[in-house]
């Protein structure tokens, strides 16, 4: 028998159909990837056939025949210290137990060193016996490659992180910070742990604005940043240390932005400025005690670039009367007086140039209301703001130039003096003989005749040549004034009126009841005053008012010497006398008071000069101030007196009737000496002998004094040209007869011997030349 089963496998034949694509449609699959795939399977726990997929070649060089023929091979490609690992992890999962991806490295086929991922899939049948594992092996050296750049890369940065000198906080979007860096440490004084964390409102923090305020959260740069979304730069804060002290931060701040700009924080940089901050105090307190120092100086401090002025102290203000603001808006050179402005502008240039030119100089500057003042300029080139520039020390030398256009006054009055005092001595010689013969010719001549007519208009004229000598020589030396208590109020409007006599000017006098006296020779005074009158109603021939006025002022140091005023400090009454008439021009002004120097075509030049020389000889000044069309104004000043007493009034003296008298005179001029034993006669002493010199003149009184037939009095020439004058004289007599009785006569009526004769041993004087009258006074008031 045959006996046959029939059974239907067609669902057998469609699954192993269906198996059999699924397998072919894997192996197409993973023969595609570049990924090596491989199947181990096993049998009793051991593996007993290894499928190797087509990429097993393009990943390890080898081919799967390879693998096949070796079933050691991808062991041995395993690099030595890594294999012990990877056959630990094949036991691991030959035993059944999941494990995760293994990653190391193996050796190619060409000798490469190359990085593998190994992916192991394991597969159970129904009774949870492991019958096979797959494998997938992908080739990583690439991203491990990264891996290790990323962490060379991050390596790099956490050390450029840690090793900045700048202060480095990252900060979460919650306002904390994350991370910090050393230097964040140091300069917050905080350690790391103290700071990540921390928000910037956390009341642990103490951030002071730059005015020692406490700065809340919202103005630091941080949260700024995070809630602009930009960069916030240099926000200085101080940051309270732990110890109390501060140190000043400079913060910058910058939003951290993912691709789409959400903010994903904020990264914070800072920069320790304690010290430029110190530097910077330091600095401001020098630049402070500089310009204390600058603006304290009593020197104008001017610096110029390109001849614009662009710094100056306070002291330019004062000195030219303009504001800084209007000083740099013109040239300086327009504030030069013209007559100095070349020689300034050359300086100033050859100086830029580097030519050596002075460095210390005077010029002249206009002053704001058109004053103008002398300037001592000591220059020196600098660079300033990066260009060529001059800084300048400017000293107000008005007041010295002015005494020294004194001094140069007084040193020409004085040379000019020598020539003028010989001249009028001689003069005075000369007209002694003139007018003692005119006075005894007038004697002679008829009542109301012609001839004493003739004689007296002769002698006027002689007077007024005597009044021209003693101009000439009290402009020479002041003519040593002959003092006595005075009061100036008296003698002023005596004087005023007197000169005004007859003329369309009036006075106004401004006189205080407590005007201080003055020791001052009343008739010098008064001859100063006369001139000043006359010259101010000179000024106006149309008639007006002359104010004169009289003060006591008291004079310090700092008003005196150096400040204007020649003389010393003290106590002064300072006369004015002012016109209203058309004022002295400026090139007039500095030249008035020098001899023979005069606008008028009949003046002799010698008034002001002679009041100058009497104002100075008395220790005072006289000055003047003028304004063309707006009148003059002289001040004299007359050293006051400490006396309080009211001045004596002088006694008038009646010349007595000529007595009985032997008398001596000594000239060195013939004529001199005839004239006045001429009219020794007239008056009534016929006894007379005369002598040309000194030693002629001891030997007639000493042998009159042996013979019992002594002189009554000696008239003695103060100057004998080539001989014995009259002082040496005088003391030889004296010591001869301690009672002889002289009389000093001189032309030199400016010799101090004539003011103070009695010092000199003289018992009277009087100077040449002289009347018949005042010879007979002086005589009289001597001898009786």
């Amino acid at each position: 028998y045959v006996v046959s089963v029939v059974r239907d496998i067609t669902e057998r034949k469609q699954a192993e159909e269906a198996l059999r694509e699924t397998r072919e449609r894997y192996q197409r699959i993973t023969e595609s990837l570049t990924d090596y795939f491989y199947t181990v399977r096993l049998q009793d726990g051991q593996a007993v056939e290894t499928t190797h997929g087509q990429a097993c070649k393009a990943v390890t060089g080898y081919t799967k025949e390879e693998f096949a023929d070796d079933p050691n091979l991808w062991i041995s490609m395993v690099v030595a210290e890594e294999r012990g690992q990877v056959l630990e992890r094949v036991q691991r999962i030959l035993a059944g137990e999941n494990i995760p991806p293994i990653e190391h490295r193996i050796v190619l086929k060409d000798g490469q060193i190359r990085w593998i991922r190994d992916t192991p899939i394991l597969q159970f049948d129904s009774e949870n016996r492991l019958v096979s594992y797959d494998g997938v092996i992908k080739d990583i050296t690439n991203h491990k490659q990264a891996e290790e750049a990323l962490r060379e890369r991050e390596a790099r940065l956490r050390s450029l992180f840690e090793t900045m000198s700048e202060g480095v906080v990252l900060i979460a979007t919650d306002g904390q910070i994350i991370s910090a860096n050393s230097a964040a440490e140091s300069i917050l004084g905080l350690a790391h742990s103290q700071i990540e964390g921390r928000t910037y409102d956390s009341p642990k923090w103490e951030m002071l604005r730059p005015d020692g305020t406490p700065m809340p959260a919202e103005e630091m740069a941080g949260p700024r940043a995070m809630k602009e979304k930009r960069a916030v730069k240099d926000v200085v804060m101080g940051a309270v240390q732990p110890d109390g002290s501060v140190s000043w931060i400079s913060v910058n701040a910058a939003p951290l932005l993912d691709e789409v700009g959400k903010l994903e924080g904020v990264v914070g940089t800072f920069t320790d400025i304690t010290k430029r901050k110190g530097a910077e105090k330091a600095q401001r307190e020098s630049e402070e005690k500089y310009r204390m120092v600058v603006e304290s100086a009593q020197e104008t401090i001017v610096i110029l670039v390109d001849g614009m002025l662009k710094f100056a102290n306070g002291r330019i203000e004062a000195l030219t009367g303009y504001s800084r603001e209007e000083l740099t808006t013109r040239h300086f050179i327009e504030f030069i007086h013209p007559a100095d402005r070349q020689m300034v502008a050359d300086r100033y240039s050859q100086r830029l140039e580097g030519l050596g030119v002075p460095n210390i100089y005077p010029f002249r500057i206009v002053c704001k209301p058109g004053d103008i003042k002398w300037a001592e300029v000591s220059a020196t080139p600098i660079t300033w703001e990066g260009r060529p520039a001059t800084l300048n020390f400017l000293t107000d030398i008005t007041d010295r130039k002015r005494l020294e256009e004194e001094r140069q006054r007084v040193d020409k009055l004085e040379s000019i003096g020598v020539l003028a005092g010989g001249i009028a001595h001689d003069f005075n010689n000369i007209l002694t003989a003139i007018l003692g013969n005119i006075s005894l010719a007038s004697m002679e001549a008829a009542p109301g005749s012609e001839l004493l007519d003739s004689l007296e208009q002769a002698e006027k004229a002689s007077l007024r040549a005597k009044d021209l000598t003693v101009q000439l020589l009290t402009f020479a030396k002041g003519g040593a004034p002959v003092t006595k208590l005075t009061s100036l109020a008296g003698l002023l409007k005596d004087t005023a009126r007197f000169s005004l006599r007859g003329s369309k000017v009036k006075c106004q006098f401004s006189l205080p009841a407590d005007l201080w006296h003055a020791e001052v020779d009343a008739g010098q005074v008064s001859q100063v005053i006369h001139n000043l009158v006359i010259n101010a109603q000179q000024a106006m021939p149309a008639g007006g008012s002359i104010e004169i006025s009289a003060e006591n002022i008291a004079l310090s140091k700092t008003q005196s010497l150096g400040k204007g005023l020649p003389i010393q400090a003290g106590n002064y009454i300072r006369i004015t006398v002012t016109d209203h008439g058309g004022g002295i021009l400026a090139e007039h002004l500095e030249k008035i008071f020098d001899p023979f120097f005069s606008t008028k075509q009949k003046g002799s030049g010698l008034g002001l000069a002679t009041s100058f020389s009497i104002a100075r000889n008395h220790g005072g000044h006289i000055s003047v101030e003028s304004e063309v069309g707006a009148g003059s104004t002289f001040y004299l000043y007359l050293p006051a007196s400490t006396q309080t007493v009211a001045p004596e009034q002088a006694e008038k003296k009646a010349i007595k009737p000529a007595g009985q008298a032997r008398i001596l005179v000594m000239d060195d001029q013939q004529s001199v000496r005839e004239v006045a034993g001429r009219m020794l006669k007239r008056i009534g002493y016929q006894d007379i002998e005369f002598a040309a010199d000194g030693a002629k003149a001891i030997k007639l009184y000493k042998a009159a004094l042996e013979s019992g037939h002594a002189f009554s009095l000696a008239i003695l020439d103060l100057t004998i040209a080539g001989g014995m004058g009259g002082i040496m004289t005088v003391r030889e007599l004296l010591r001869i007869d301690p009672s002889v009785k002289a009389i000093v006569s001189s032309g030199y009526t400016d010799d101090p011997v004539i003011a103070k004769y009695k010092e000199y041993g003289f018992s009277g004087m009087v100077a040449k030349p002289y009347t018949i009258e005042e010879l007979g006074q002086a005589v009289q008031d001597v001898i009786g």
